[in-house]
C-alpha cells in the first residue's frame, strides 16, 4: 500500500502530458499537378491556352523554361530511364518550348498558359511539367512518393474554327479572371522565344535577362540567391584536361562578380585553389552559371558545352570541400 500515492502520481502526470505529435513527412508536403485542362489527348487550337491546377501553393520563380515546356512531338516517359535523363535532354536543348505566357493565379496553385506563337495544324504536342517546379515550400513536384515528370500530349486542329480548348468555358474563365486581377509576373526566359512577358500588379513587365542591362547589385549579399548545384572533380583518367566543372544556379540576371569559388583542403582547411567570377559575371537565363576547367595549354578551350568561364583548376580528389564566397 506505500506505493499507492506514487502509483496514483505518476497516472495523474501521465494523464497530462500530451503525445508528441508524429513527424510530418517531407512528400506530404510535395506539390503535385492535380490536373491539366485541357485533357491528354485533347485537340487544341494552333494558338493554345492551358491551365495547370497544383494541390500546394507553386514558387513562381521555378516556372521557367526548364522545369515547365510545351514542346513539338509526344515525349515519351519511356524514352528517359530517370527523370535526370530528361532533364540533361531539356539543357541541352533537344526540346526546344514554344513560347509562352506564364499567369500564376493570386492563390499561386493555377498556372496558365498562353502559346505566344502559332503551332503547326495536326501537329502533335507534349507539356512538360517537371520536378524543378518547387512548392513555396521548396519542395519538388512529386508523384506518390517519387519526384516524377508529367507529360500531357495534345494534338493541333487543322482550323483553329474546329472544337478545340476554348470551347471549354473553364479556359476562358480562367484566362478572364487572371487578366483582371493582373496575376503575378513570372521570371521571363532566355531570348530567342522560348517565354514571354507577363504584367501584373506585383510590377512592370519585365525584359528577359539577357536582353536587358545588367542589374547593379554592388555590396549586396547573394547568399541565399545563388548556390553551387553541381561539381564534378574527378573524371576517369585524367582531371587537368578541360573535363571538370562547377556549376552554380540562381536567379536569372543575379549579378555575381567577384564572387569567389573556393576549393578547401579537408585536411588542414587550407585553401588550394581560388576562382574569381569575372565584375560582369551573372547568372544566365536558364539559372546555370558553368564554370569549366581549360583543357591542357589552352586557356581558352574546354571540353564542357556551354560554359559560361573557362579557368585553370583541378579540385582534390580526398575528403575536400568546396565553398562559394560572396
Amino acid at each position: 500500500m506505500r506505493y499507492y500515492p506514487i502509483a496514483c502520481g505518476l497516472l495523474l502526470f501521465m494523464s497530462c502530458v500530451q503525445a508528441p505529435r508524429a513527424p510530418e513527412s517531407l512528400s506530404s508536403r510535395a506539390p503535385a499537378v492535380l490536373s491539366v485542362a485541357p485533357g491528354a489527348g485533347a485537340k487544341i487550337s494552333m494558338e493554345p491556352r492551358l491551365a495547370v491546377f497544383f494541390s500546394q501553393p507553386i514558387d513562381k520563380t521555378t516556372l521557367g523554361d526548364a522545369s515547365l515546356l510545351l514542346v513539338k512531338g509526344n515525349v515519351e516517359e519511356t524514352d528517359f530511364r530517370r527523370t535526370t535523363d530528361l532533364y540533361k535532354a531539356i539543357d541541352k536543348g533537344t526540346f526546344p518550348s514554344v513560347a509562352l505566357e506564364r499567369l500564376l493565379r493570386r492563390d499561386h496553385k493555377t498556372l496558365l498558359l498562353r502559346a505566344q506563337e502559332t503551332l503547326d495544324p495536326s501537329t502533335v504536342y507534349s507539356l512538360v511539367v517537371t520536378p524543378r517546379i518547387l512548392s513555396e515550400d521548396r519542395v519538388p513536384l512529386q508523384e506518390g512518393e517519387e519526384e516524377k515528370c508529367l507529360l500531357v500530349s495534345f494534338e493541333t486542329v487543322a482550323d483553329d474554327t474546329e472544337v478545340g480548348e476554348d470551347a471549354l468555358p473553364e479556359i476562358g474563365t480562367l484566362f478572364d479572371a487572371a487578366d483582371a486581377e493582373a496575376a503575378s509576373p513570372l521570371p521571363d526566359a532566355p531570348a530567342g522565344g522560348t517565354g514571354s512577358e507577363t504584367t501584373g500588379s506585383e510590377g512592370p513587365a519585365q525584359e528577359s535577362p539577357s536582353a536587358s542591362p545588367p542589374v547593379e547589385n554592388a555590396g549586396q549579399d547573394i547568399q541565399g540567391k545563388v548556390v553551387i548545384n553541381e561539381i564534378y572533380y574527378d573524371a576517369v583518367g585524367s582531371d587537368t584536361d578541360g573535363v571538370v566543372f562547377v556549376e552554380l544556379y540562381g536567379a536569372p540576371g543575379l549579378v555575381i562578380g567577384n564572387a569567389k569559388v573556393a576549393f578547401v583542403d579537408g585536411g588542414d582547411g587550407s585553401v588550394d585553389d581560388t576562382i574569381t567570377l569575372p565584375e560582369d559575371a551573372r547568372i544566365p537565363a536558364d539559372g546555370f552559371y558553368v564554370i569549366a576547367d581549360a583543357r591542357t595549354g589552352m586557356a581558352t578551350a574546354t571540353t564542357i558545352p556551354g560554359a559560361d568561364l573557362i579557368d585553370n583548376f583541378d579540385p582534390q580528389n580526398g575528403p575536400d570541400a568546396v565553398q562559394l564566397i560572396d
